[in-house]
């Protein structure tokens, strides 16, 4: 009988290694499966959602090991799938694309409640907020794991948010028993897919995490900065050369703009008039008006003749005044451009205005002189009429 049970148990585990054999030779993708921790329902499921797409055969780990060692021949890179096998090891047979597979598997996983001894996978965390109990034990019992809790419209209420469990940490059953009684269910329960095999290269759970958009953008991140290298080093492909003849023609419009600038500057600077500094008019003596004049000779105690009043001509109201602020002009701050012909201008108008006054004084005093004259031969005649005027001579 113990022969017999023997021989066929190895009779078994033979037409199990052929058949994994078998399957192994007949698939193009082989992936490698941790079942350790998932509920039987759930891997009925998972079977059944993935029926028609992959297989998922689940072995012993010696077997699978003699299954490989026989499919080296056509596989030989097998031996390094077979160093990752871990836990309660599946295998997921298929002719799909790994990747869409993987992506599959990723969002077939379902959330699940935390059991005692098992490995946190990510943060737990505890939410502040009300809960569904009311004060009694409960509270004693939240308040024993770290909970700050308090009691608000007769329900017991969490006042802080709390991490329950840190990624890699065990779960105690204290902490496993508040999450279950609050319905946290921080785990989640699906296919742990170690890695796969396809055409020569393994690809591991890292590589196979990646969704569409992230490989999309990964590639389309490597072809622009190769592009961009392309362009820099000068490169020339028939994938840049649009890009590298539109930089060239940009720099040669700038370079031609700077030139065209700089020779516009030069230009300028040669057609602008020498800056010189405006001499300063000579200063003149003010004469006192014909109002001044008679208080000034009250005070020195003579009396002018009625006609000097009557012959003294006013010169022309404002040509002082316009002419100081002519001066004033020629104190502004100069600025290139039509500032020369200005400045020019303005010393025109001093010059002829200058003139004109001078003119018009000599002309006053001639004319003052000549009345002045006047009025001594006059006053002489007087003075020899009534006899007052002697002749130094004699008499």
């Amino acid at each position: 009988m113990s022969a017999q049970k023997t021989s066929k148990a190895a009779e078994y585990k033979k037409n199990a290694v052929d058949e994994l054999v078998k399957l192994i030779k007949s698939h193009k993708v082989i992936g490698i499966i941790n079942m350790e921790g998932m509920p039987a329902p759930q891997l009925q499921r998972m079977r059944a959602q993935f029926r028609g797409k992959a297989l998922i055969y689940m072995s012993k780990l010696r077997l699978i090991k003699l299954a490989f060692e026989k499919s080296k021949e056509p596989k030989n890179e097998l031996a390094a799938l077979e160093a990752l096998l871990r836990g309660m090891p599946a295998l997921l047979l298929t002719n799909e694309n790994p990747f869409k597979i993987a992506s599959a598997i990723n969002k077939s996983r379902i959330p699940a409640p935390a059991k005692p001894g098992q490995t946190a996978t990510k943060d737990i965390i505890i939410p502040a907020g009300s809960t569904p109990f009311a004060p009694g034990p409960i509270i004693s019992e939240l308040s024993s794991t770290g909970l700050k809790t308090g009691v608000e419209a007769g329900k017991v209420t969490i006042k802080e948010e709390f991490v329950a469990a840190r990624t890699g940490d065990r779960i105690s059953p204290k902490i496993a028993d508040v999450l279950m009684k609050l319905g946290i269910e921080p785990m989640e329960v699906g296919l742990n897919l170690t890695a796969i095999y396809e055409d020569g290269m393994i690809y591991g759970k890292d590589i196979l995490a990646m969704d569409d958009t992230m490989f999309l953008g990964m590639i389309r991140k490597a072809a622009a900065e190769s592009t961009a290298l392309a362009v820099e080093i000068k490169y020339i492909t028939k994938d840049n050369i649009v890009i590298m003849l539109g930089k060239a023609q940009i720099i040669a419009e700038s370079v031609m703009a700077s030139l065209n600038l700089t020779e516009a500057h030069e230009t300028q600077e040669e057609a602008m008039p020498e800056e010189k500094t405006a001499p300063k008019p000579a200063e003149t003596k003010k004469e006192p008006r014909a109002e001044e004049k008679p208080a000034a000779k009250e005070e020195a105690g003579t009396e002018k003749p009625k006609e000097y009043k009557q012959g003294k001509e006013e010169p022309e109201a404002g040509k002082h005044d316009e002419r100081l602020s002519a001066h004033e002009l020629l104190k502004k701050p100069k600025v290139k451009g039509n500032m020369g012909k200005e400045e020019k201008n303005i010393k025109t108008k001093i010059s002829d205005d200058f003139k004109e006054e001078v003119k018009e004084e000599r002309e006053r005093r001639d004319r003052v002189f000549e009345q002045s004259t006047k009025d001594v031969e006059s006053l002489t005649q007087q003075l020899k009429k009534k006899g007052t005027l002697r002749n130094n001579s004699g008499g």
